[in-house]
């Protein structure tokens, strides 16, 4: 692969021009949208297995919140700060449930018996860890969230390391994640409450203010599986290279995860990941300079094509000269500054490009999956996370992912559960399947994702309600905007949404800071639905929070199978008790709670 695209980097650092600028630094530049349905697209099918139960089971949970830390995070952290209280709560002491699975009580114990004709919903967990990463790796070699950026906040870049330390927030003996029950020793939480209000503490800690190329799935596969995690990635010539190994990432991850241990996994993101190489021309991604090179024709109906290639590296054997290709052609084969707008480089990246600057998806299905992967090197090696322990080794069916993420809740609830105030309740990854639902969440190869919500695009979408539409016109996501006028001369720099919901408090943008999505242009030219008033006006308050389609990370809970569990980052209700089974991101503890039943003893 390196030799094959040099002359691309040769081609774009002689031919861009014009002063550099860190477009969009200070919120988190660039990432919306990821990937949409371009090659590396894989995890259609469940390429990792199921991990069906195979007896293993262990006394000692660890769970691992993974948080996207970019601008417009800080109402969904705090939603899922909200719900820990139901999460930790029913995990160290079940509800009582009946023989149809009713709850009918949660005592004040674990230790105390269930009413008569009930039982425990599943074993109390009696030792946990939690811990908490945040979506930031920095630049890959580039620039924008780089150290030697003059703009650089260290929150861009935290390696992939337990943010507690790195946030200044007090742990168990200091080791960066929070600890409750059995063996876990002095200094640990104390209480539920104590639990709950320490989980929640780290998880808002993460912040709005990360790199906005947005990676997830790899600071989670960094943390977990990585044999040998970079210590830093920069560039040398015209590659990206992972340089050293960061013994804090090693040392926290031998720390955080027992021998043995059930690992459960929250991945919370409101956009699709960008995990970028951190190897060959990986760093071309975080450029602060527009202008990289086109994509050939033939990328625009199939970017598997082999002659799908960058207009800046010379085209595979038995592929017409690019003198002669349609796209090559323009402008020199290079993008002019309002096309290749910095926030959307990781968007259908491959078609517009002509190159795969991500990890396949197949990367963490396989890390979830299978005992060996690959180190940096390509050399086959014991995956750290399956690899025997003081005697014991973790089984893959104790490891389990829930995403919360860019999709409609109603198009992953029971239909019983869609109308009116009934509690939302989620279908397990089996429902998923044989409802067909999968067909309308995520591509297949080259073909979008039926339910045109999940179609990442900048354009309107055909089959949903306009800019020009009323208020909640759709109810999934309110209707399409006019990202081209919300942008004007910089180039379309955003994407239409999978889902909004409203916020607990309207937000003046003209006076509030940071994540506020509704400026006079994206408010009144765009006619984001975010904006919209009662009446249909538009104006710089903002009354809705978005999110986009997070295709990657559901193709990942889809390669899972039964391990993969998947909510919305949009919720139902934000109304009433944040213990209430529908309320925020409850709804997708109860799949997981059913998964990890198997897993624990």
């Amino acid at each position: 692969m390196r030799a094959g695209i040099t002359a691309l980097a040769t081609a774009l650092l002689f031919g861009c021009s014009g002063d550099k600028v860190e477009l969009g630094e200070t919120g988190g530049a660039g990432g919306l949208g990821g990937s949409g349905a371009s090659s590396g697209s894989g995890g259609g099918g469940n390429t990792g297995g199921s991990g069906a139960a195979t007896g293993q089971k262990s006394a000692d949970l660890d769970l691992l919140f993974v948080v996207d830390n970019s601008i417009s995070m800080g109402d969904k952290q705090t939603i899922l700060g909200d719900s820990m209280n139901e999460l930790l709560s029913r995990l160290v002491n079940p509800r009582c449930v009946d023989a149809s699975g009713k709850a009918v009580a949660q005592p004040d114990s674990p230790t105390l018996a269930c009413p008569s004709g009930s039982k425990r919903e599943f074993r109390p967990v009696v030792s946990l860890h939690v811990g908490v990463l945040s979506s930031s790796l920095g630049a890959h070699g580039g620039e924008t969230c780089s150290e030697a950026s003059p703009n650089f906040k260290p929150d861009q870049n935290d390696h992939g390391q337990l943010l507690a330390p790195r946030r200044g927030i007090a742990t168990h003996e200091d080791r960066g994640f929070a600890s409750w029950g059995a063996g876990t020793g002095p200094g640990a939480a104390g209480s539920v409450s104590e639990l709950i209000t320490q989980t929640g503490a780290m998880i808002v800690a993460a912040g709005e203010t990360g790199c906005g190329y947005e990676a997830p799935l790899e600071s989670m596969y960094r943390f977990l599986v990585d044999p040998s995690p970079p210590e830093r990635v920069e560039r040398q010539g015209n590659f990206s290279v992972p340089v050293g190994t960061d013994a804090k990432v090693l040392e926290q991850r031998s720390q955080f995860l027992r021998p043995g241990s059930t690992l459960a996994v929250v991945l919370l993101t409101d956009e699709n990941d960008c995990s970028i190489l951190d190897e060959d021309q990986g760093w071309l991604m975080t450029i602060a300079t527009p202008g990289l090179p086109r994509a050939t024709a033939v990328c625009n109906t199939n970017p598997d094509d082999k002659c799908c290639t960058s207009c800046g590296a010379p085209p595979p054997a038995g592929c017409a000269p690019h003198a002669q290709d349609a796209e090559c052609s323009k402008n020199g084969g290079t993008y002019t500054s309002p096309e290749d707008h910095v926030n959307l480089r990781c968007f259908d990246h491959k078609r517009r490009y002509g190159i795969d600057f991500l990890h396949p998806v197949e990367r963490y299905v396989r890390g979830f999956s299978q005992t060996s992967v690959e180190d940096r090197n390509g050399k086959t090696v014991p995956n750290p996370l399956f690899a025997p322990v003081a005697g014991k080794s973790r089984d893959p069916s104790q490891v389990v992912l829930a995403t919360v993420t860019g999709v409609p809740w109603q198009l992953l609830a029971t239909p019983a559960s869609i109308p009116g105030a009934e509690p939302l309740v989620l279908m397990t990854p089996d429902e998923l399947v044989q409802s067909g639902t999968w067909d309308k969440l995520v591509p297949n190869g080259n073909t979008p994702p039926a339910d045109p919500h999940m179609r990442a695009s900048i354009a309107p979408r055909p089959g949903l309600p306009g800019p020009n539409a009323g208020l909640l016109a759709d109810p999934f996501h309110g209707h399409e905007w006019d990202v081209a006028a919300a942008y004007g001369l910089q180039g379309p720099g955003d994407l239409q949404y999978a889902c909004i919901f409203e916020l607990p408090e309207a937000r003046d943008c003209s006076v509030v800071p940071g994540g506020c999505d509704c400026s006079a242009a994206l408010g009144v030219n765009g006619k984001s639905p975010l904006c919209q008033t009662s009446t249909g006006s538009y104006s710089a308050v903002q009354h809705y929070a978005k999110a986009y389609p997070g295709l990657r990370q559901l193709q990942v809970a889809r390669g899972l199978a039964d391990r993969g569990i998947v909510g919305s980052i949009c919720p139902k209700t934000l109304t009433g008790s944040v213990r209430d089974p529908g309320f925020g991101y409850n709804p997708v503890f109860t799949p997981l709670f059913a998964r990890l039943q198997g897993s624990l003893q």
